[in-house]
């Protein structure tokens, strides 16, 4: 089977200091048979869940994570191939 590959990462330099390792669930990705989505019934969205084991606390932490296959297009300034969001730990 092809995989979809995920890989999140700390936007900037001290993101990428403080985001600490990264799990990934199932590892790094699954199967390319989720795509493409056709409205078929009964699909289910595919799921990789993300786990950050020691991101520094108290500080906010931009993180992006990106799919990877050779059509994933990825554009930063539309969020194509790619999500981003905000980690803080009191």
């Amino acid at each position: 089977h092809q995989v979809v590959w995920v890989s999140c990462e700390g936007e900037n330099v001290a993101d990428k200091e403080h985001i600490g390792p990264v799990r990934y669930i199932p590892q790094k990705g699954f199967p390319s048979q989720y795509f493409p989505y056709t409205n078929q019934e009964g699909y289910l969205s595919p799921l990789v869940a993300v786990h950050f084991e020691k991101p520094k606390r108290g500080v906010l932490i931009n993180i992006e994570c990106k799919a990877w296959a050779r059509n994933i297009v990825h554009d930063r300034v539309d969020r194509r191939g790619s999500v981003h969001f905000e980690l803080m730990i009191d």
